[in-house]
């Protein structure tokens, strides 16, 4: 049987601020949506609740769990958008302590709280997006809805849709994008590279958006290398605003200069 208190490296003496803040730094650490390790988390979070809440753990029966006893068991699921919970306790119990009832005057309000990792398309497109649940080791998909122009760790109740008829509370997050990259509210920011002597002698050039489709950008003689072009309203969008596109231009120096043009420039150089 594990020792909570080597589980968060205190002594047995420690005070309980001392507690608190080595769970939290191990629970920051290991937390799964900052990318730690699942397992670890809920060891950890069980170790500190073994030394401040011992009473909880005080019931008859079942010896399973790292620390001998009864033991919770919570796991995500692999699926992409997933996630799944194994019941080894009340139903009550496994959502308490990983999901969150809230409530008052006795009463819970059921609410089911997950991540959800979407692109920077989906936030463009919004709209239906297909995930998946499991509850006792069967999935269930389920339609939610996206909205356009959603934030980097906004949070969107779904009614009904958790399990058990829970609330679903998804928290969106937003993967970082090759090309694009997100600015202030809803406008977006693009790199192009563009040739030298094109800054010079102005030029035009394609590129496909968020959503493919293809927009033209004309660059007027003689931009200044590292100048932003404005695309009006072609930023993200919400149901009451839309952004606007930021195209930033990067000079390529040639690689070969021909010693006529070197001539050239050196006599306007004088």
């Amino acid at each position: 049987m594990i020792d909570p208190y080597s589980v968060l490296g205190v002594n047995r003496n420690a005070s309980k601020d001392d507690i608190k803040k080595a769970y939290r730094k191990l629970a920051m650490k290991n937390h799964p949506d900052r990318g730690g390790d699942e397992t670890k988390f809920k060891v950890i979070k069980e170790a500190y609740e073994r030394i401040t809440e011992p009473s909880k753990f005080q019931q008859p029966g079942g010896s399973g769990g790292p620390f001998g006893g009864n033991s919770r068991e919570f796991r995500w699921d692999n699926t992409p958008g997933g996630f799944s919970f194994q019941r080894s306790g009340s139903v009550e119990d496994i959502f308490e302590d990983f999901f969150g009832f809230h409530g008052s005057r006795g009463e819970r309000t059921k609410q089911v709280q997950m991540s959800l990792w979407i692109d920077l398309e989906d936030v463009y497109k919004g709209g239906e997006r297909v995930i998946s649940v499991r509850v006792d080791g069967e999935t269930r998909a389920l339609n939610i809805t996206i909205p356009q122009g959603v934030q980097d760790g906004s949070q969107v109740r779904y009614p009904n849709l958790g399990p058990e008829d829970t609330d679903l509370l998804i928290i969106f997050r937003i993967h970082p994008h090759t090309k694009f990259k997100r600015l202030r509210g809803l406008d977006l920011v693009i790199e192009i590279e563009v040739d030298f002597w094109q800054l010079v002698l102005g030029t035009e050039f394609l590129f496909n958006h968020l959503d493919n489709s293809e927009i033209t950008i004309k660059v007027p003689p003689q931009t200044k290398p590292n100048g932003t072009l404005r695309l009006n309203k072609k930023g993200l969008q919400s149901d009451r605003q839309v952004g606007d596109l930021y195209v930033r231009i990067v000079p390529i120096m040639p690689k070969n200069i021909s010693e006529e043009i070197l001539k050239v420039l050196k006599q306007q150089t004088k």
